[in-house]
């Protein structure tokens, strides 16, 4: 259980610690172009062209994590890690503990916990202490040209020691803190996806229930204008549950598919209008939002259902809009009709025109929400 928890501390951090290792290289690379300048030279007029080479060398090496970020986050940041340890060792031993080669051994410990796993980072902790244990023991034996003492590199040695320990303790406790943040905010969105699922599946199922005591209601009727009012009422809750039974939850954002959604309009109207679809530029398919696509499909099924000789349906996909042509509706719709209609297209700003005879198609035409 508990490495099933380290995990999945890792998988929610991860995208922020590439993030942060970008961050960290850009400034490298920025701001140490001219330390490393004045490094140099200072080194080669000193004499310490080691130290001169191990500048350079590092500054092309973080180029190339810098590069290589991306592809290989662990391999790069475990590479910078070992680039800083590297150039701080040769500091250490080529000027003393008095440069900046303590600074710079403070920070793979530093960079280890931010941006590596507890084992990579137990190993470059341990690397870093045995490297300076083993400058211990040279300086015990004057195998190092310091004019440093054993008291002030014992005295060095605590406070590196200290300030480590200090620093990774708090930076791990942040990562801990921000994990616990991330996992709280996943759960809280996968409680409210799960809710939100339920609350479409129980409206899908609501509308379903109607569509049934609509048609058992239509069965009981006597009258014909009662029993067509009844069955153009079922033909939009019909269009209405569609939307619902194309919504995509899995995503982001709930969208539908418009096509699918119209398609299946067309085979539920009595008579089964064909319907030919013109997809521009291979478009397989125009996703919507529930709320856009719900009104859409009830302004078709309002036309088709009101127009019996509507026998051809068209779908256009231009640059920002959808235009969707209804081949022989004319004007002469009831006026409860175009009522609805013209309510229902300026609910989602689309507009609609009626053709003034069967030649003419009407006219759709509605402002893409995506």
């Amino acid at each position: 259980m508990l490495s099933d928890w380290k995990a999945s501390v890792i998988r929610a951090l991860l995208p922020w610690q590439e993030q942060l290792l970008t961050r960290i290289l850009r400034i490298t690379l920025a701001l140490g172009l001219p330390a490393v300048v004045a490094g140099v030279i200072t080194a080669v007029n000193a004499g310490a062209f080691l130290i001169a080479v191990a500048n350079i060398t590092a500054y092309i090496l973080t180029l190339i994590v810098y590069v290589l970020r991306k592809r290989f986050y662990t391999g790069a940041a475990l590479l910078l890690c070992v680039i800083v340890f590297v150039l701080g060792a040769v500091i250490l031993l080529r000027a003393g503990p008095l440069s900046a080669a303590m600074l710079l051994l403070v920070m793979p410990p530093a960079l280890a916990v931010l941006l590596l796993e507890e084992r990579a980072y137990q190993g470059i902790r341990g690397v870093t202490v045995l490297a300076l244990v083993m400058v211990t023991v040279l300086l015990h034996l004057d195998r190092l040209s310091w004019s440093v003492s054993l008291p002030l590199w014992y005295t060095l040695l605590g406070t590196y020691f200290m300030t480590v320990l200090a620093l990774t303790s708090a930076v791990r406790f942040l990562l801990v803190r921000l994990a616990l943040a991330v996992g709280a905010e996943q759960d809280l969105k996968a409680g409210k996806e799960a809710l939100l699922q339920e609350v479409h599946h129980r409206v899908r199922n609501n509308l379903q229930v109607i569509m049934s005591l609509l048609s058992l209601h239509q069965k009981q009727v006597t009258t014909e204008e009662t029993r067509t009012a009844l069955e153009i009422m079922r033909g939009r809750i019909a269009a209405m549950a569609l939307s619902y039974d194309y919504l995509d939850t899995e995503g982001p954002e709930l969208l539908v598919d418009l096509y699918s959604v119209l398609e299946e309009i067309a085979l539920e109207r009595a008579g089964n209008v064909p319907v030919a679809l013109c997809r521009d530029r291979g478009n397989d398919s125009i996703l919507l939002g529930l709320e856009q696509a719900t009104v859409i499909a009830l302004l078709v099924a309002e036309i088709l259902w009101n127009c019996p000789a509507c026998r051809e349906l068209h779908i256009e996909l231009e640059s920002r809009e959808v235009r969707i042509l209804f081949r022989s509706a004319p004007a002469e719709l009831p006026e409860a009709t175009r009522a609805i209609l013209s309510a229902l297209s300026g609910q989602i700003r689309g507009r609609i025109e009626l053709s003034p005879s069967p030649e003419e198609p009407a006219v759709l035409t509605v402002p893409l929400s995506l």
